[in-house]
Formats: C-alpha cells, sequence, structure tokens
C-alpha cells in the first residue's frame, strides 16, 4: 500500500510539474521564472469558499482555498494555487468525502483538486481526483458570477500505475455551484 502512494503523490507531482512548466508561461506571458520566485495570484480568491451543487438526489459539496506552494524539481518556486475538497452524497449515500481534510495542507496531499496556475479571465484549469475510479481528470472551474461557479471535468487518465481504472467516473461531466453561506 506504501508503493502505491507513493506512486499516487509521484503521479500528481508529475502532472503538477508539467502544468507548470506549460502553464506558467502562457498564464503570466513571459519567460520561466527565476528560480526563487514566489507567483502570488490574488486573482484566485474570487474562487475561495464553500460551494454546492444540487442535482435531484446528489448533493455536491466543495471547500476551494487558496495556498502558497513549493515548486520543485529544477524550478524551485513559489505559487499560489486553488485546493479543492469534495464531498459528495447520492441520495443518503455517501460516495465521496474528503472535505473533512480541507485544513490540511499541500504537502499532506488530501485534496482533491489542483488548479490555478493556468488562469484566463475567470476560468483556472488544473486537475480533480477521483480515487473511487482510479482516475484523475482535467478540470476546468469557470466563474460566472459572483455566486455562481461551473466545474467542467475533461479527458480521465490512470491515477496510480499499475491499477486498472474503472471505467465512467464518480462525478457528473459538469456541474454548477452556488456559494453557501461561510
Amino acid at each position: 500500500m506504501k508503493n502505491s502512494i507513493r506512486i499516487n503523490r509521484s503521479m500528481k507531482k508529475i502532472v503538477f510539474i508539467a502544468l507548470a512548466v506549460f502553464y506558467i508561461p502562457v498564464t503570466f506571458a513571459q519567460d520561466l521564472p527565476k528560480k526563487g520566485s514566489n507567483l502570488t495570484n490574488p486573482n484566485l480568491n474570487k474562487f475561495r469558499g464553500n460551494w454546492i451543487s444540487i442535482n435531484g438526489i446528489d448533493t455536491i459539496r466543495m471547500k476551494l482555498k487558496i495556498e502558497n506552494i513549493s515548486i520543485k524539481d529544477g524550478l524551485e518556486i513559489r505559487a499560489d494555487v486553488v485546493l479543492g475538497y469534495i464531498s459528495y452524497k447520492h441520495g443518503n449515500q455517501l460516495i465521496v468525502d474528503n472535505i473533512k481534510n480541507s485544513t490540511s495542507s499541500y504537502k499532506d496531499n488530501k485534496h482533491s483538486i489542483i488548479a490555478g496556475l493556468d488562469q484566463k479571465r475567470d476560468t483556472i484549469s488544473g486537475n480533480l481526483v477521483d480515487e473511487p475510479k482510479s482516475k484523475f481528470f482535467d478540470v476546468k472551474i469557470i466563474k460566472k458570477d459572483s455566486k455562481t461557479i461551473e466545474l467542467v471535468l475533461g479527458r480521465g487518465k490512470v491515477l496510480k500505475v499499475g491499477t486498472t481504472p474503472k471505467n465512467g467516473r464518480t462525478l457528473p461531466a459538469i456541474m454548477i455551484f452556488r456559494k453557501e453561506k461561510e
């Protein structure tokens, strides 16, 4: 089990580094940041908060927070990202719940979503982990207005090397969330 966790973290790290390498130049319209840079992004604050999506008997709660993380592996920079935690209930059945981990940090690797290095106006891109299906998905989070965001899942990829992903996905491909009072 320990090896699968290490592989899972390694996969997340590889994906995140790929995002950093390919999206930072696009986002900030410049060359790669200098070693030791700290890329803060106050525009990510509009995504922060508690969100809820209700569709029939499905209820999805999501907590998004901002964290300034260290990106090593040759880049050795810091950057603001959005970390997301999800709770999904189908009727009375709890399918996914990692909102309880929302006080953890990026280093704890308990988040479902990491996004924000690729930001175009009111849209951020990243990855969403779907543990029950052993996959991760490209994700776009789109700010529709001050009280509404849309989460769109893209193509899925195998989460852990050596595992067989299950068909489909746990969450719907498109979800509309309303801001909850904190």
